[in-house]
């Protein structure tokens, strides 16, 4: 039974953790929040009980980041709350898995680092590997929402830069390795026994001094990143003016349109019309209009029936008659009667070119293994099933390359990155975070979002349903952002940047990984070593 009692310890790390992020957004208290974590995997002796501790950790730390699943099986699983409840405790189970499955490991080295000489270059190098074991290895976690903990500084110019270098897992190395010395610190500072405070002063001084310069460095040259791309940012060579259009369609119109209610269908696309109509009339016209994932109410392109040729063509004459093109979210069903949740590029002259989503949701666009387990179809009919598209693909907008992307699709730095290398200039984002409501979900994924215009130097066009949308600019910066559930049409400047080629782009996130793999072996190699040295001295004493 003392093993489920929370350790204050532990508690406290939760806490500084829930502090440091949605939604208080704390930023500067991560810097020091896995202190008390440290220390008590360092005083505990019991393995079981360390695990037993993390685990809890882990799980109240995902239900306090991941509370609004809940909303969202509601919302779009149509269960009570109850149910929604439970199975948002269910998906705390594995929300942050690194937390216990790094809890021996982690637990093992810092044991190991104080039992040793406590030289400055072998404090450094301990605290090093703490932090390359576990950012690169947590980034290669198969998390759904793949998150880390360097998200949290997507609000920070100076230091939000620094996923140039390798994706938001460099930002967590960032904010382990300074957790560890300070870790080191307070451990020095708590086997200090001496009644003098000055022999303590000069040995903590220098790796107080060495947390500072490192982040120095990271603030000035995230701070020298940042002025130089706003200096870029604001003089491009070219601009493309577009309109976003967030119609606010709320989740009751948007499923009774998508079935085929006639009165449903003809206000969504009636609310789209109008606000497009109204960011024409604007002094500065736009030169194309964007609209968000799935704004279409039917598949595009593929019409059953008389009323749903009669919509296709109503579109194709507003882009016509308006002398606009409309790139715009919707269904298309292929021959084999797969669905595919799809990005239109509509031009005035009717001409279409279409882009696949490539990487969908489990339990919201598909299931795990679902070609090998038919029968999971009739068990979860709330699911869509979607097909895959070819992933990252290039169009062309008005002579320029351009990458669409739609909604989960943002989260993956890989994948944006892919299409930045294949010669995308902008990023289009087609979302609908309707189903998230107004707290937590949308301002967290727009948080990732900003982190992939900075990794990759590239303008992004974020546009959802009931927001936030808005531009993002290549420093990380939101011009023109939405409000949350309210219509409105955005005019936006996008600039055309030269190409840039960043690590994120050229190498992605296989620095950080090939980091946490080195620290891995470095501990496996560590732990066979110590294991065959017992034995050997076991067998001397026998």
């Amino acid at each position: 039974m003392r093993y489920l009692l929370p350790d204050a310890r532990v508690l406290l790390a939760f806490f500084l953790l829930f502090l440091s992020y949605e939604p208080l957004n704390l930023w500067p208290v991560v810097f020091f929040a896995l202190i008390p974590l440290f220390e008590y995997l360092y005083q505990e002796r019991k393995k079981r009980r360390a695990l037993t501790q993390l685990f809890a950790l882990s799980w109240l730390f995902s239900l306090t980041t991941f509370y609004w699943v809940a909303y969202v099986l509601k919302q779009f699983g149509g269960l009570n709350w109850f149910f929604a409840i439970l199975l948002l405790c269910l998906f705390a189970i594995v929300g942050q898995p690194q937390f216990y499955l790094f809890a021996l490991p982690i637990r093992s080295i810092l044991k190991r680092w104080t039992s040793g000489p406590l030289t400055y270059l072998r404090t450094v190098g301990f605290a090093a590997w703490i932090a390359a074991f576990y950012a690169g290895l947590d980034w290669c976690l198969p998390k759904l929402f793949a998150d880390t903990l360097g998200i949290g500084f997507s609000g920070v110019p100076s230091l939000r830069q620094l996923v140039v270098l390798g994706g938001p897992a460099v930002l967590t190395f960032l904010v382990v390795f300074v957790n560890a010395l300070l870790w080191f610190c307070y451990r020095l500072y708590r086997d200090h026994d001496e009644p003098s405070l000055h022999p303590l002063i000069r040995k903590i001084t220098p790796f107080l001094a060495s947390v500072l310069v490192v982040l120095f460095a990271s603030f000035r040259y995230g701070h020298e990143s940042y002025e130089h791309f706003r200096a870029i940012e604001t003089s491009p060579p070219r601009s493309i003016q577009g309109a976003i259009i967030q119609a606010n369609i709320g989740d009751i119109d948007k499923i009774a349109a998508e079935r085929g209610y006639r009165g449903a269908t003809k206000k969504v696309m009636e609310a789209y019309f109008g606000l497009s109509d109204v960011a024409l009339a604007q002094p500065l016209k736009p030169q194309v209009l964007f609209w968000p994932e799935t704004s279409y109410p039917s598949d595009f392109g593929a019409p059953e029936s008389a009323e749903d040729f009669s919509r296709d063509r109503s579109m194709e004459n507003f882009a016509k008659t308006r002398n606009v093109p409309i790139i715009f979210g919707g269904y298309y069903t292929d021959e084999k009667r797969t669905p595919y949740n799809a990005a239109f590029f509509l031009t005035p002259d009717a001409r279409v070119e279409r882009y696949f989503k490539s990487i969908l949701l489990w339990f919201g666009e598909t299931i795990p293994f679902i070609d090998y387990l038919p029968f999971l179809r009739r068990m979860f009919p709330m699911v869509g099933f979607f097909g895959r598209g070819e992933g990252p693909t290039i169009k062309t907008l008005l002579g320029v390359p351009v990458q669409p992307i739609i909604c989960y699709e943002a989260l993956f730095p890989n994948f944006v990155a892919e299409g930045v290398r294949k010669g995308a200039r902008i990023i289009l984002n087609f979302t609908n975070d309707s189903w998230f409501g107004p707290y937590g979900a949308p301002y967290y994924h727009f948080r990732l979002a900003q982190l992939r215009s900075i990794e990759t130097r590239t303008p992004q066009v974020r546009i959802t349903n009931t927001g936030i949308s808005g531009l993002i600019l290549p420093s990380g910066d939101v011009v023109s952002r939405s409000p949350l559930f309210e219509p409105v049409q955005m005019s936006v400047s996008i600039p055309i940047l030269p190409e840039i080629r960043t690590p994120a782009i050229l190498i992605g996130d296989l620095g950080i990984k090939a980091l946490g793999l080195i620290a891995l072996a470095l501990y496996l190699f560590t732990f066979a070593k110590t294991k065959s040295r017992n034995k050997k001295s076991n067998r001397r004493a026998e």
